[in-house]
């Protein structure tokens, strides 16, 4: 369910498949521990074919809107997280889809993730919400509850819901119940049965102060942004403020009061930690009102520094948003800002290139692939690689190659035969496959790691070095 079944459709089809499109968008980042910035992005991608059976013929889309993992120290890029669409037809063309909704990560960590994923099959009118984490490596299956925000603090996940009315659900992490066989139900517009150990609330959750976790801000079916200093059961809230929707971001600076409100190309301003009577709006008027596309980031550890970009170019204001000065102008479309704190790095990506801009200066670090760079040569079997860097301290690369797409396990075990970890438990597309493992909370020593696919294993060495 996760990715393109090309190979497939040429030969049912007996059609070559074209490239339509292709753009990258939606960036995040973070620093991790090491100071290490990562870096997420997606690379949309689509293509049509006609598919023709003895029952007609039809003309399909397929595409791809993976998100990628770009580490700016090792400089390796590659599939995080798998997000597709496809047909394939026999009779009559059925669908399926994998869609990523949001991600996010467990202390700044590439290696502890939480996904929100809608999985559809036939249908596309239907499917199954699902969560999956790396706490467990297991899912929780919540019914089709239109999620799009995933929130994590110390000890639960956070995920709000907008359909029929805005509400947010809480789930332990650590959570025993989080199964494949699990289900959230949905009675009318109510979720009014679950987990036994779940909470849910009356309101959509946006944000937990990072440097105040018992600081929540939520949005009510009023469009008041609500404030509340302890996020419990009856989930009361102290101040009703200003009106939002569930589109907006909050940003918080470093001095621990400032606040920064991003909504519908709009931005306002608070000077103490978002309390009634302490907003004021940014003027925008600079930038042009034919721009549909806005994108926002600050520098969170210099709470006076603001960065917006419109369409194609990039302002900077150092002084909470007073004045704004153009710092670029870029010939593609912006899709994506994320600044480096405590630097003078800004990313910025566009449609076609992402760029690293150090003191003004952009340098493109990946550019969208041509297309004779999408299809690359299908090795003829099952291959296991040496992981790079070996030895390694925290984090290494294992790569291995599939002859098709197949369901695949890869598994970190201890010189005992322990398992450690599993990494993937899952179908993956033929072609090369790269995998990060993360040994942050591992002894030193010697482990060995097993691929098994298509009834091939193969196990390598791998030595950890604290």
């Amino acid at each position: 369910m996760k990715y393109p079944l090309t190979f497939l459709l040429m030969l049912l089809c007996g059609l070559s498949i074209s490239a339509q499109e292709r753009y990258f968008h939606e960036l995040k980042g973070f620093e991790d521990s090491t100071g290490t910035t990562q870096l997420f992005y997606r690379l949309y991608k689509s293509s049509s074919f006609t598919c023709t059976s003895e029952n007609g013929s039809w003309d399909l889309d397929i595409d791809s809107n993976h998100i990628h993992h770009l580490n700016l120290t090792t400089k390796n890029d590659s599939i995080k997280f798998f997000d597709s669409s496809d047909y394939f037809c026999v009779s009559y063309p059925s669908y399926r889809s994998n869609r990523v909704n949001d991600f996010t990560f467990i202390d700044n960590d590439p290696g502890k993730w939480i996904i929100s994923s809608t999985f559809v099959l036939t249908d596309p009118d239907s499917g199954i919400e699902t969560f999956k984490t790396t706490q467990n490596d297991k899912y929780i299956s919540t019914g089709f509850f239109g999620t799009n925000h995933l929130i994590i603090s110390s000890d639960s996940l956070f995920f709000g819901s907008e359909l029929g009315s805005k509400y947010t659900f809480k789930v332990p992490l650590d959570s025993d119940k989080w199964s494949d066989t699990q289900m959230f139900g949905l009675q009318s517009a109510y979720p009014d049965q679950g987990l036994s150990d779940s909470l849910y609330f009356e309101n959509y959750l946006l944000a937990i102060h990072p440097q105040n976790s018992k600081l929540y801000y939520a949005l009510n079916d009023s469009s008041d942004l609500l404030i509340s200093d302890n996020y419990s059961e009856d989930f009361v809230f102290t101040n009703s403020l200003i009106d939002i929707n569930a589109d907006a971001k909050l940003y918080f600076g470093a001095d621990s009061a400032t606040l920064y409100l991003f909504q519908d190309q709009k931005l306002s301003y608070s000077n103490n930690l978002g309390k009634n009577g302490t907003w004021s709006k940014i003027d925008l008027s600079f930038i042009p009102d034919i721009i549909e596309s806005y994108f926002m980031d600050i520098d969170s550890k210099n709470p006076n520094l603001i960065f917006i970009a419109d369409s194609n170019s990039v302002y900077q204001s150092s002084d909470f948003g007073s004045n704004f000065e153009k710092l670029l102008d870029f010939d593609s479309q912006i899709t994506g800002l994320y600044k480096k704190p405590g630097s003078d790095i800004l990313y910025v990506l566009t449609r076609t290139d992402l760029y690293e801009v150090e003191n003004g200066q952009p340098t493109s670090i990946k550019q969208v692939p041509v297309s004779n760079e999408e299809t690359p040569e299908i090795p003829n079997t099952v291959s296991l690689k040496q992981n790079y860097p070996n030895p390694f301290n925290p984090t290494t690369t294992i790569e291995f190659e599939l002859d098709k797409s197949t369901f695949t396990k890869l598994t970190v075990f201890d010189v005992l035969g322990r398992k450690v970890q599993e990494l993937v438990n899952e179908v993956r597309p033929a072609g090369t496959n790269t995998i990060e493992f993360n040994a942050t909370n591992l002894a030193s020593g010697v482990y060995l790691y097993r691929l098994e696919a298509d009834g091939v294993v193969q196990i390598k060495r791998l030595t950890l070095i604290k």
